[in-house]
């Protein structure tokens, strides 16, 4: 019994820690002086190399990447974009993972108000929408290793009765 239980537990261990290492990027935007900035903080995994990143408007029309940019950009690296406009772009980064044939894409919308003004908001713009879905997975993840863990005790325990009765 000891055996099942331990194992369960380190899926369930296993199945958390995987879903803090995948979480999607999240982006901070702000307009201000006639700019755009956007900051996107993604986690990779330490099997993924050789990313490619780029910044498109929602069109899909490519303002930069890794090879050029786009007139309205005023600055580009991997991880933010200075644009002279101000409108919503959606970031992608992709990256080889384990062999050449695996890849790994992470997507990201950035929405900006370019009416506003700079402030301290307890959830940058564009990052609030992540936290609450990203709760919610966690605890039904939960709920479903606690029920797995329970129904494999009672028929673990069932089991022993049987034999020694």
């Amino acid at each position: 019994m000891g055996t099942t239980w331990m194992s369960y537990a380190a899926c369930f261990i296993l199945t958390l820690v995987h879903l803090n290492a995948a979480q999607e990027p999240k982006c901070h935007t702000y307009h201000e002086s006639g700019k755009t900035v956007y900051k996107v903080s993604t986690q990779l995994h330490p099997e993924e190399h050789n990313c490619e990143h780029s910044w498109s408007n929602d069109t899909n029309f490519v303002l930069a990447n890794g090879v050029g940019h786009d007139d309205t950009v005023l600055k580009n690296t991997n991880t933010s974009l200075e644009l002279s406009v101000c409108l919503n772009v959606t970031y992608e980064l992709n990256c080889a993972s384990g062999s050449q044939l695996d890849q790994t894409r992470h997507r990201t919308v950035c929405v900006v108000n370019c009416t506003a003004k700079p402030q301290n908001l307890k959830y940058p713009i564009g990052t609030r929408g992540h936290v609450i879905p990203l709760t919610v997975v966690a605890i039904c993840i939960f709920v479903v290793c606690i029920v797995i863990i329970a129904m494999c005790v009672r028929r673990t325990v069932r089991e022993h009765e049987l034999v020694q009765a």
